[in-house]
């Protein structure tokens, strides 16, 4: 089965017969939910190609201070305590939000510019993963279940664990993913909702969603009252919590949604925790 399941995440069978009988994969529970039990083989991580990856290393207060990037492929943290992980857009057809310190990378929309996060602070680039920039409210809906067009898988490795979730700076006022902020150990599982989706003040908001104020103050999206942009930053608040090492993985979520026949991976704006 195991091998049956690695060739469809492999994307190489394609038609629309490969698809049949593919419950029988993903054990559901009484009440008929099958995301909760859905888990991949071995390691928790979908097989097949990835869009990018990295690790994030813990080191203790002994660290010298050297280390092999791997390729641009590793971010060292403080073994215990907080590091922001600093997100910049690196979707280049976004013209509004891209981030042009991103046009170096050498993995498309996605690399890390500063890996010594040991200071408090790294940097990395990662691809818009809404179509749109506009925020969900009561009153804006029309995007409340746009989908993210990558899921990120992660895990944690050996002792500790390590916690991660996207966090908003708007004006100054800092608002953090309020959901579960821990990583799984050893077994992979889908993060994306409290990697790509975070509430402030009601409204939810996708990574790199535009921001503006009324003229009470008020945020949501940059359309009809909401005239007064805001400078706002995202990044990952990141605590090792003692792990040596933690892995990430981003996937196409249509596919994986397409290959299992659910909707379970990725998240939409509405999937924010308020």
């Amino acid at each position: 089965m195991q091998l049956y399941y690695s060739i469809l995440l492999l994307g190489l069978v394609q038609c629309s017969d490969a698809r049949i009988g593919i419950e029988r994969f993903l054990p559901k529970r009484p009440d008929g939910d099958t995301c909760s039990n859905i888990s991949f083989p071995g390691n928790g991580f979908p097989s097949g190609k990835t869009l990018f990856k990295f690790n994030v290393l813990g080191r203790d207060s002994n660290w010298d201070g050297s280390f092999d990037p791997n390729g641009d492929r590793a971010i060292i943290v403080p073994l215990n305590g907080r590091t922001n992980i600093m997100l910049l857009n690196g979707d280049s057809a976004q013209d509004n939000s891209y981030d042009s310190r991103c046009e170096d990378c050498r993995n498309g929309d996605f690399c890390i510019l500063d890996a010594d996060g040991v200071n408090g602070d790294a940097e990395i680039c990662v691809a818009d993963p809404f179509a749109s920039d506009v925020p969900c409210t009561d009153e804006y809906t029309e995007t409340c279940d746009e989908p993210a067009e990558y899921a990120i898988f992660a895990r944690t490795v050996g002792k500790g664990s390590a916690s991660a979730g996207l966090c908003i700076d708007i004006d100054g006022d800092e608002n953090c993913y309020v959901g579960s902020t821990s990583i799984n150990p050893k077994k992979a599982t889908d993060i994306s909702q409290q990697l790509l989706t975070v509430c402030a003040d009601g409204v939810k908001i996708g990574l790199f969603d535009a921001i503006c104020k009324n003229a009470d103050g008020e945020i949501g999206p940059c359309k009809g009252e909401f005239a007064e942009e805001t400078d706002e930053s995202y990044y990952w608040a990141y605590d090792a919590a003692g792990n040596r090492r933690a892995e990430f993985r981003f996937y196409d979520a249509a596919l994986l949604n397409e290959i299992t026949d659910t909707t379970c991976f990725g998240v939409t704006r509405d999937g924010a925790v308020c």
